[in-house]
């Protein structure tokens, strides 16, 4: 979990710093290329326009320049192209004309030259550290020399100004300034999702874990990350668990069952004869005609709780060692049927409204007519003891996906309390005042002969849900 989750953070952490990197390398690209691209532009247009002043001015004699030959020259320069400032200087005819645009006049306008150059052009001489192509934040200025002698006396400049160009520039640095904080953002927020995400998977993993304390039957829902297959491993782990436990169960129930069966064998054998002998002496008492209508009396309660005890005896010997069973092909409906026609009445008498839901799929097993029965009757039984005052009893038949075959008896009765569902199947556990606790133990050992098994919960909707589960024929068991 720690190597998901450290993972995922240095994977946001590159994107992020990717993302940084990317924005300022371009910035810094765009910058770069935007401003030679300006200066190359702007340094082929004003050495074009140096070229034509430098022309001008050489096919103007020495002798014959003058302010209005000059300005002639600079005057279409600068209306042609309003942003230019134009100028010529000669220290040695003492000349300084500097042109630009007016836009309160709409015309072209001759300023003094100390306006525009301030301190770039000394006027006590010029030298090669004035000349070139010199660009500020928001112009660009090119000058050419005049030479005369090997001696600078003089220069034509030109200046243009970039202002617009470096508004569009400002849009650009605005734009990838917005690419940056995009992606700051981008993985500001992918952190937060998948710290949030990785959070709530880590919390439904420690619930779930915390739930299979308490049920193993418990799933963790699994996703498709490497979170999910934790999860799985978890649900796969617990379903170990829950298969380990039932066994363990299993042959804990087989364990107490064994070694309870000898011991009550033995004992119903002991009891058995005495109570044969008692029978045997009072039936003789009864032929001889000697007794009393109280003596009598007497002995039919005597008898009475003879055959009761007989019962008991009976029900302990066919739970220390079942009878022989008898395997065959039967429709369980068919047991059903038989075993209703039995109790119906009881049902009847006990004021419980009886429903029966049947399954549309044919439900064939390989079993026991009469222990099937006996297992139906006793579940029967035992939900209309759960119902002294009457109640509703559903009993419905299910075939199940992986080739069972499922009975349910869902009764309304009071429930099974969380302290017996875990003991209800064993010998003599009984909360009936007059039970023996047997008749689910009985059931349970029957189940397990026809390869299936019995559980038993409660009904969300109140009362008690016993399960007999038994494999159809087709996937029965060796």
């Amino acid at each position: 979990m720690k190597k998901t989750i450290n993972r995922q953070l240095i994977i946001l952490i590159c994107l992020v710093t990717a993302g940084l990197v990317v924005g300022i390398g371009a910035n810094f690209i765009l910058n770069q290329q935007f401003d030679r691209e300006i200066v190359d532009e702007k340094r082929g247009e004003l050495e074009k326009h140096l070229e034509s002043i430098m022309a001008g001015i050489d096919s103007i004699p020495d002798s014959e320049i003058s302010r209005e030959k000059v300005e002639a020259i600079l005057y279409p320069i600068v209306e042609n192209d309003r942003d230019i400032i134009a100028g010529y200087a000669n220290s040695e005819n003492k000349l300084e004309i500097a042109v630009d645009w007016n836009k309160e006049t709409e015309s072209p306008q001759s300023r003094e030259l100390g306006e525009i150059f301030k301190d770039d052009l000394p006027k006590d001489g010029y030298n090669a550290r004035n000349l070139g192509i010199l660009r500020d934040k928001d112009k660009i200025r090119a000058m050419k020399p005049i030479i005369e002698e090997d001696r600078i006396i003089g220069v034509v400049w030109i200046e243009d100004s970039i202002i617009s160009d470096a508004n569009v520039f400002a849009i650009v640095r605005i734009l990838t300034a917005i690419t940056v904080l995009f992606s700051l953002l981008a993985g500001i927020f992918g952190v937060v999702y998948i710290t949030r995400k990785l959070m709530r998977d880590v919390a439904r993993i420690n619930d779930g874990v915390e739930k299979m304390k308490g049920d193993l039957s418990h799933r963790i829902e699994v996703s498709s990350d490497e979170l999910g297959q934790i999860a799985g491993e978890i649900n796969r782990m617990a379903e170990k668990l829950e298969e380990q436990k039932a066994l363990e169960e299993r042959l804990h129930q087989a364990d107490k069952l064994a070694a309870l069966g000898q011991f009550v064998s033995g004992i119903a054998h002991e009891l058995r004869n005495p109570l044969g002998i008692m029978k045997g002496s009072l039936q003789l008492m009864e032929k001889r005609g000697t007794l009393s209508e109280e003596d009598s009396e007497f002995i039919e309660i005597i008898k009475e709780q003879i055959e009761r005890q007989n019962s008991v005896i009976e029900d302990l010997l066919r739970f220390a060692k079942p009878a022989k069973t008898n395997f065959e092909l039967l429709d369980v409906e068919d047991v059903i049927d038989s075993m209703i026609k039995f109790a119906g009445t009881y049902l009847r008498d006990s004021n419980i409204e009886f429903t029966r839901r049947k399954s549309a799929v044919p439900m064939t097993v390989h079993g026991d007519f009469e222990k099937l029965k006996q297992i139906f009757l006793n579940l029967i039984l035992n939900a209309a003891q759960a119902m002294p005052d009457g109640g509703k009893l559903l009993l419905e038949t299910e075939v199940l996906g992986d080739g069972g075959l499922a009975i349910r008896f869902t009764d309304s009765g009071r429930g099974i309390s969380e302290d017996e569902i875990s003991d209800i199947f064993n010998p003599y556990f009984t909360t009936k005042e007059k039970g023996t606790g047997l008749g689910l133990s009985i059931s349970y050992q029957l189940v397990k002969l026809h390869g299936g098994d019995i559980k038993a919960e409660n009904s969300p909707d109140g009362g008690a849900v016993f399960t007999v589960l038994i494999p159809l024929a087709k996937h029965r068991r060796p």
